[in-house]
């Protein structure tokens, strides 16, 4: 799996927990886990890797701990 390019991945996780006022964009974990696979295969968080590593982000446990 690629290394991180400088703090391109905690942008990535932090771009799917935004929200507006009171209300998360992405308030499921099903949204957040999609919304992590495009984010890290769009912005290319990793020197190398992306696309093979975004399922692997999907699944994370911290994804899922956090996000219940």
């Amino acid at each position: 799996m690629g290394r991180e390019r400088g703090d391109a991945l905690g942008a990535v996780i932090g771009a799917i927990y935004q929200g507006f006022g009171d209300h998360e964009l992405y308030p499921t974990v099903e949204e957040k886990a999609a919304h992590l696979l495009y984010f890290v295969v769009k912005d290319h968080p990793l020197s190398d890797g992306n696309k093979s590593a975004a399922p692997r982000r999907c699944s994370s446990p911290s994804l899922t701990a956090t996000a219940r």
